[in-house]
């Protein structure tokens, strides 16, 4: 029996893949081309085994794949309501675990997971539970859509076998279709209009499971839904790859026979990348709002609780809080500081009541003779302007601090008269304030001593609340962090942190120049470690490329021949590439060409290192730092871009500090990538008179 059938997207068929999902522990049956129907008689019954595989795939080798269920279950999630459908998904991740996910018809989904001892189906109005002998289509066609099922999260079960599937049991199943049942409307699904009668306002209506009337809004939840699950799953959401999946879904379910409302055109695919991109700016604006069912920590707080009890709820966890973070910088133990986050309401006052207990709590660590500094971090610099004001109010020194880009809010002025400078500090991965500031032989830069920019860090040295963008928890900034207390994020700060690239090409990863220049220190001398360099970049090369489109996997990786040795190396070897492009204050114009040229070689070597050691994450079973993935290739070069999205860390100067993280949308799930140990409260009141958009 061959077991070395290949696992990559595209047209999955019977007798491509059935022996790698038989080998992974699963049942496959064939499927009829374009139906759910098995191209076996007695399929529910009939032994499933290795030469059973070996003869139907080549029977039926141009046939979809079914999977037959008994070990193997099915969480069937028949939902046309996309808010519903998420929900109970999310809840079933939440209680029977997170596991593959597979799309027929959008919003239906179906999710897997394993049992040891196999039970009948059960069902309630909207959700099945495939038990023994039943079977779902895995690979294929649907028939409704004329598409291709789908699995979302990037693994299926040609990756993930069998026995990596969360176990479940037949009780914990029941009590979850109780649960699921009693949470959701009497109706388990949209249901059919009947033509003529009026729609309901800003839904969307179908006719035999296809949406007619609400189109733009369809198409608007479809987009709003694919952000989100990017995000859920870490990823820095890529607007193309968005904006396909979207486009795949809405084709699949909706009625698109009739040129849009108001138009004489149809829809097009670049209407779905306008709903993905109005969505995004949302995101980058921390705007987005959340899908209303996340539900990140069980809820301690009654439903229905007043405003007022809230609010005493609030003081007391506040006060909780300083007090911890006080007890932490009293105390000698050298154990981490806390990282403390509340979820509470819109409407309760968090912001001024925060103010409040850490006014109180500054002046105790102050009259203790210890750090009492406040550090605040908001969504923008537009708000850490508002932020400041109301800090000022209470009688405190404040600043703001503003990047060297950005112009002062009174004067116009731009903070930095010599921003090629900076932006050649940071592509080189310098210090600003120590290379083209001031630099370590005192060599300053011809706007120093009327810098704007100067001015502002020293107002922030000297204030006793600092207030910036989210950006500085990751880039940091001058003022000597010793003397702060805390740091308190206002909002969530978790997008920010979220890194894509797309400046590598799988076929020219091999490419790049090994040797140093004339200018500059390379630390890659030795000709061993340049043949070492090139010859595992060509391994990654030729491992991406037998890939294909797609995410990267552990198992492409090991395929290739890299392990994790290899890739730490690599990443070392690229990194030591990088050279000092010996930037002072106020070069030449030459002398800065010859810089910007280094500048970018580092760049790139920082690029590829760090591509090397996301490779290694993976290869270590942990892409929660960093995912990678091929994109199809560019119609003109026929080439494949790399798509690698990472995760900021917070500088190390700051990361030592006690967090206070304040959001009333608070995910922790996805909060703890940025703030590893964050405690999570929340928080609810009933606030009819708050309506969020």
């Amino acid at each position: 029996m061959a077991r070395d059938r290949p696992a990559g997207a595209g047209a999955i068929t019977y007798g491509l893949a059935a022996a790698r999902l038989f080998d992974n522990g699963y049942l496959p049956i064939p499927i009829r081309t374009g139906t759910k129907v098995p191209a076996l008689t007695r399929w529910s019954t009939v032994p499933i085994d290795v030469g059973a595989v070996d003869t139907w795939s080549t029977k039926f080798s141009d046939c979809g794949i079914g999977l037959r269920t008994g070990a193997l279950v099915g969480l069937d999630i028949d939902l046309l309501d996309a808010d519903l459908a998420h929900e109970v998904a999310h809840k079933a991740e939440q209680t029977l675990g997170v596991t593959l996910v597979r799309v027929g018809l959008w919003p239906k989904r179906l999710l897997l997971y394993r049992t040891d001892a196999p039970f009948a189906k059960m069902q309630v109005p909207g959700i099945e539970v495939l038990g023994s002998g039943q079977q779902f289509v895995a690979f294929g066609v649907h028939p409704d859509t004329g598409r291709a099922y789908s699995w979302p999260t990037g693994d299926t079960p040609l990756e993930i076998v069998l026995t990596d599937l969360p176990s479940v049991t037949c009780d914990q199943l029941r009590t979850f279709l109780g649960e699921a049942s009693a949470a959701l409307p009497s109706r388990s699904s949209t249901p059919p209009r009947p033509r003529g009668s009026p729609p309901q306002p800003n839904q969307p209506v179908r006719v035999d499971g296809l949406v007619i009337d609400g189109r733009d809004v369809w198409l608007s939840i479809i987009a709003f839904h694919a952000v989100h699950d990017a995000l859920d799953v870490g990823l820095a959401p890529d607007a193309e790859a968005v904006s396909l999946q979207v486009w795949d879904r809405f084709v699949g379910s909706t009625d698109l026979s009739r040129a849009r409302k108001g138009s004489q055109r149809p829809y097009r695919q670049g209407d779905a990348r306008k709903k993905v991109n109005d969505k995004l700016r949302l995101l980058r604006s921390g705007l987005l709002p959340p899908r209303s069912t996340d539900t990140p920590e069980p809820v301690n707080t009654p439903v229905g609780r007043s405003v007022a009890a809230a609010r005493g709820q609030l003081d007391a966890f506040l006060a909780n809080a300083c007090d911890r973070i006080e007890a932490w910088h009293s105390g000698e133990e050298a154990e981490p500081a806390p990282q403390i986050g509340l979820r509470a309401t819109v409407g309760l006052g968090k912001s001024s009541a925060a103010r409040r207990h850490l006014l109180a709590l500054r002046e105790r660590l102050r009259a203790a003779g210890l750090p009492h500094r406040i550090a605040v971090f908001t969504p923008s610099h537009a708000l850490a302007e508002e932020c400041a004001a109301e800090w000022r109010q209470t009688g405190v020194t404040v600043a703001v601090l503003r990047g060297y880009e950005m112009r002062h809010p009174t004067r116009g002025e731009l903070m930095c008269r010599d921003v090629e400078a900076v932006r050649l500090a940071l592509t080189a991965g310098l210090d600003v304030s120590n290379t083209v500031c001031r630099d370590k032989l005192n060599r300053a830069c011809q706007f120093h001593d009327t810098c704007l920019k100067q001015e502002n860090q020293r107002e922030v040295a000297a204030a006793d609340v600092v207030i910036a963008p989210y950006d500085a928890l990751f880039t940091g900034f001058s003022s000597e962090p010793g003397t702060f207390a805390l740091l308190l994020i206002d909002e969530g700060c978790w997008a920010r942190a979220m890194i894509e690239n797309q400046e590598l090409k799988v076929e020219t990863l091999a490419e790049q120049s090994i040797s140093g220049r004339k200018r500059g220190s390379s630390k890659l001398g030795a000709a061993a470690s340049a043949a070492d360099l090139l010859d595992l970049r060509h391994t990654l090369m030729m491992a991406l490329i037998a890939t294909g489109p797609g995410a990267v996997r552990k198992g492409n990786l090991v395929a290739g021949g890299l392990t994790v040795e290899h890739c730490r190396r690599a990443a070392g070897l690229e990194y030591a590439r990088r050279m000092d492009p010996g930037l002072y204050p106020s070069m030449s114009r030459d002398e800065r060409q010859v810089a910007a040229a280094i500048g970018a070689q580092n760049q790139i070597a920082t690029r590829q290192g760090g591509l090397f050691n996301i490779c290694a994450d993976i290869l270590e079973g942990n892409d929660s730092r960093g995912q990678v993935r091929t994109l199809p290739p560019d119609p003109k070069t026929g080439l494949h871009d790399l798509l690698i999205t990472g995760m900021h860390v917070i500088r190390p100067n700051l990361r030592s500090k006690p967090v206070l993280h304040l959001d009333a949308t608070l995910r922790p799930e996805i909060a703890r990538r940025v703030l590893p140990t964050l405690d999570v409260e929340k928080i609810d009141a009933s606030t009819p008179h708050i309506h969020c958009g």
